[in-house]
């Protein structure tokens, strides 16, 4: 078949050049921008994650990775702290803290004096490895004291120099009169007279403010310190301005099996080298002390109270009983090992003093035989290497005497028996002080608890007889 050439008029010629060249050069930008299809798919899960995002309320989907919390660890607190600076003011004194993230050192400098070291912060994993839980085994409960006081008094007091007091907080570090009200400013803790906001303002007020600075709660996206970091990961616990609210749950065994499985992640918030040179007791001027304390903040969980009210209450209360547990050990675990790290025999070596404030016990509504319970079992989960570098006690408020009471007897329900009548104490040194001891007016013993007559199957006839004896 013969073709035949036909000659187009220009301005169609023109028009077919022009499409050719067009035609190409998209040919040619296909080359170029070529996108491969996992490109699309990860730019459409994006876009569906900033749409769950949004609709979160602007929520980390997931949770930064936050450092070690060691001091000298490369990035220790990425992730914990971001506000290296600061100013801070209680009751008319002001000053100026800086905070070292390589040393973990914080410094404070006032207007009229020079910069000092006023803490060293702490905020590592209690362990890498899960914690072992003991059996119900309370043989060593006899390293557990009992101190009737008031913290701001123990903290100051001189005799008390490089001791370590366990304050109630919240997750954060901060205290807050509830998960809705965020506290900025160390004056505003003399709002507050529980045991927590108290013991941080008998300490210097720099470190305080540098807690409220740094503390994850809404208004900082929750990003900052937080010592449940992966445990609130765990379906159904969230933080809330540092209160762990437990959500209500069909699988109650499961998330305490997960719970349990991630307590050693729990992370023990400690300040060390701090100068006990915060307020008085009463609030009307600074203390004098020359001395330093070592302070760690734990938070209880809120039962049927404030983020955790009208939930399920029998699960919230073994949700509590494993972070007091968690909060105590760390606590305990890391002062031993605190002093393991010092250089020198520690053969005659003085304990280190440990003062365990009850956690919960009071608006968080804990009910006191767990908050007992797991400061026994934290004891009894120390070895007695550790156990020889502490001396530690409960430290109950002395106005409410109640505290010291109930504690004393829910210690000793757990006292192991030794024999018929028979507990761990010191004999009583006459006659008079043991007629007082069996008659139930009692005395300290040596284990800091005082023994029930009734728990010990001792009648009135029995003192009767001890009354014709010792007459």
């Amino acid at each position: 078949m013969q073709a035949f050439e036909v000659e187009l008029p220009p301005n169609l010629q023109n028009q077919q050049e022009r499409q050719s060249r067009s035609s190409r050069s998209a040919i040619d930008v296909r080359r170029r921008v070529h996108l491969p299809g996992w490109i699309g798919v990860v730019v459409g899960a994006l876009a569906i994650l900033c749409l769950i995002w949004l609709l979160s309320g602007g929520k980390h989907i997931i949770p930064l990775k936050a450092g070690s919390g060691v001091p000298g660890d490369k990035g220790a607190y990425v992730g914990i702290i971001s506000k290296f600076e600061g100013m801070w003011c209680l009751s008319g004194l002001c000053g100026r803290y800086s905070f070292d993230p390589q040393t973990g050192w914080l410094e404070s400098s006032e207007k009229d004096g020079g910069t000092e070291k006023v803490g060293r912060f702490l905020c590592k994993k209690i362990q890498d490895a899960p914690l072992k839980f003991v059996p119900n085994d309370f043989s060593k409960l006899t390293h557990l004291h009992m101190v009737s006081s008031e913290v701001m008094f123990e903290i100051q007091k001189e005799e008390n120099a490089k001791a370590l007091f366990v304050l109630p907080s919240q997750m954060n570090g901060a205290e807050y009169p509830s998960h809705t009200s965020v506290v900025e400013h160390v004056d505003d803790y003399k709002k507050d007279d529980t045991g927590g906001p108290r013991g941080q303002l008998a300490s210097h007020p720099a470190v305080a403010q540098f807690l409220l600075d740094n503390a994850a709660n809404a208004k900082n996206n929750n990003g900052g310190i937080n010592a449940i970091h992966e445990i609130a990961d765990i379906p159904g616990f969230e933080l809330v301005n540092g209160y762990l609210n437990v959500k209500d749950t069909y699988t109650v065994v499961m998330h305490l099996e997960q719970l349990e499985a991630r307590l050693n992640t729990l992370r023990t918030l400690v300040m060390e080298d701090v100068p006990a040179r915060g307020l008085k007791p009463d609030l009307k001027g600074f203390s004098r002390s020359s001395h330093k304390v070592g302070l760690v903040y734990a938070s209880a969980v809120p039962v049927d109270a404030y983020v955790n009210k009208g939930g399920d209450t029998d699960y919230q209360i073994k949700v509590a009983e494993l972070i007091l547990l968690a909060q105590y050990y760390g606590a305990l675990k890391y002062a031993a090992e605190k002093e393991k790290q010092h250089l020198g025999p520690l053969e005659g070596r003085p304990p280190r003093k440990v003062f365990l404030m009850p956690l919960g016990g009071g608006a968080f509504k804990n009910p006191w035989e767990i908050i007992g319970k797991s400061m026994a079992k934290a004891v009894q989960m120390l070895d007695e290497d550790s156990l020889r570098l502490l001396d530690i006690s409960a430290l109950t408020f002395d106005e409410k005497p109640s505290e010291e009471t109930t504690l004393k007897q829910i210690m000793q329900n757990l006292q192991p028996v030794q024999g018929p009548h028979c507990i761990q104490s010191a004999a009583p040194r006459h006659v008079g002080e043991f007629r007082d001891w069996l008659s139930g007016k009692g005395r300290p013993l040596a284990d800091g608890l005082v023994a029930d007559r009734a728990a010990l199957g001792i009648s009135k006839a029995d003192i009767a007889w001890t009354d014709e004896v010792t007459d």
